[in-house]
């Protein structure tokens, strides 16, 4: 025991024992210099990626974190939407008769103002028409032939789809254009 901590307090490793009065050589001091250097690039290169990884770890979780906030109100909106349908409905139906033109007009000012608050926390609607069909933004219920469109155009929106900040909320549900079966252009 007392060999092992001569050793350790003379610089070598355990099993390295040099007898008494043995002088060490070049080579051998040459040598245990090397497996220091290479056991302290070692340490460093390991301490390096553990603060790497820690500086990943921190944006990740503040990433994270903002994602969190940025989206935490998602369900609530989603809840919203089908209000917002229900309002723009009525304004459409109502549009038909002119009796209810007051009613109306309250019902219009109420859609706008309820837009507002939405967009204010980064809900917009998702404009679909004339736009190539986005899977991530449309979801697709009717093939319309259509000589007039592009092929995989949005020829018309059945209800509409909305963003969450960059994010789909609500995707649009759309009619896409087909070309008619011989798939040339007609003019």
């Amino acid at each position: 025991m007392k060999e092992n901590e001569e050793n350790i307090q003379g610089g070598e490793a355990p099993g390295e024992a040099r007898t008494e009065g043995e002088t060490p050589t070049v080579e051998s001091l040459e040598g245990e210099i090397r497996r220091k250097t290479d056991e302290y690039n070692a340490l460093q290169n390991k301490h390096l990626r553990t603060l790497a990884d820690m500086e990943n770890l921190r944006k990740r979780m503040t990433r994270d974190q903002a994602d969190a906030i940025r989206y935490a109100n998602e369900k609530v909106f989603l809840e919203m939407i089908p209000v917002l349908d229900n309002i723009e409905r009525a304004i459409l139906h109502a549009d038909e008769k002119k009796e209810f033109e007051p009613m109306l007009e309250g019902l219009r000012l109420t859609l706008r103002e309820f837009l507002g608050v939405l967009e204010k926390f980064g809900v917009r609607p998702i404009e679909s028409i004339g736009q190539p069909f986005d899977p991530a933004r449309h979801h697709a219920v009717d093939q319309v032939i259509s000589d007039a469109h592009e092929e995989g155009t949005v020829v018309a929106e059945l209800r509409k789809g909305y963003f969450l900040n960059e994010r789909t909320l609500r995707p649009a549900l759309v009619s896409v254009s087909k070309r008619p079966e011989g798939g040339e252009k007609t003019e």
